[in-house]
């Protein structure tokens, strides 16, 4: 299984172009393995067309508001 790690820069709620990207990649055959705060690691797949949707959910992240002060990090 092939592997790649992509750098990416997206304007925060930039869900349009970040879902363009992932869909293009798809279509090449990379199918997304991880989304990091600055990248995105692709596992090879099958070229298909498929639609790719991106959610953003704030209250998923450590830093949301109403979090526990203990888990918080800096």
């Amino acid at each position: 299984m092939s592997v790649i790690i992509s750098l990416n820069y997206f304007v925060p709620y930039g869900f349009r172009a970040l879902e363009r990207k992932l869909t293009d990649e798809s279509e090449k055959g990379w199918l997304v393995d991880k989304v990091g705060p600055f990248s995105i690691k692709y596992r090879s797949c099958l070229p298909k067309a498929r639609c790719v949707q991106v959610i953003f959910d704030p209250g998923a992240s450590e830093y949301a508001p109403g979090v526990d002060p203990e888990t918080q990090g800096l």
